[in-house]
């Protein structure tokens, strides 16, 4: 009798040991799942975030050709475009090109993909592509002192005394930070509406 009673009792432990370790599989395998899905989200997140970067750079560019105001002898004449130029290799040409010829502070907003050394005092925007790193310091020289609102997404431009510096926040956005006292040197103007931007760093 207490033989019997004692294996009807390890039946029911070894059943119930079968069922939370059942449980215990079921609930890691969620656990995984939802460790996959969140990661997944977040991978397609940070896809998406990368392929809007060119669109968004662009649209910095853009604004900043719309609120930078320039002294009048970083221009020929009153009719003389804006010169947004683009040094080494970007990623955003297609888009800025969508904006050539407009009319920016009553003037043509002229794109130019393709800049030299030589000729890189004409552009009143300079972007420097992460290419031309190993350069930079030659190309900040050559426009040092020239109303040139210089712009890069090389890591530390500001540091390294450019204008403007493209960086990523920590959600994985594009921000700027602004080198205030080299733009000053540049005679170039920022309005409130960029450095009050939440990603903008001064």
């Amino acid at each position: 009798m207490t033989n019997s009673f004692g294996m009807a009792i390890n039946a029911q432990s070894i059943k119930f040991a079968n069922v939370a370790k059942h449980r215990l599989i079921v609930l890691l395998g969620l656990f995984i799942f939802g460790v996959w899905l969140t990661l997944d989200n977040t991978l397609n997140a940070y896809a998406q975030q990368k392929a809007r970067e060119p669109t968004i750079k662009a649209a910095y560019l853009y604004n900043f050709a719309r609120l930078i105001k320039w002294p009048s002898s970083a221009f020929s004449d009153r009719n003389a475009p804006i010169n947004l130029c683009i040094f080494g290799n970007a990623s955003f040409g297609p888009q800025l090109q969508a904006l050539q010829r407009k009319s920016v502070q009553g003037r043509d907003l002229r794109i130019i993909l393709r800049v030299s050394m030589s000729n890189a005092m004409q552009c009143q925007i300079l972007f420097i592509s992460d290419s031309e790193r190993d350069r930079l310091s030659e190309i900040l020289a050559v426009v040092r002192g020239h109303p040139v609102l210089a712009v890069s997404e090389i890591p530390g431009f500001k540091e390294k005394g450019g204008n403007i510096g493209f960086y990523r926040t920590d959600d994985e956005k594009v921000g700027i930070e602004i080198n205030l006292g080299a733009c000053r040197k540049a005679q170039l103007i920022i309005d409130r509406k960029i450095l009050n931007l939440k990603t903008t760093k001064k």
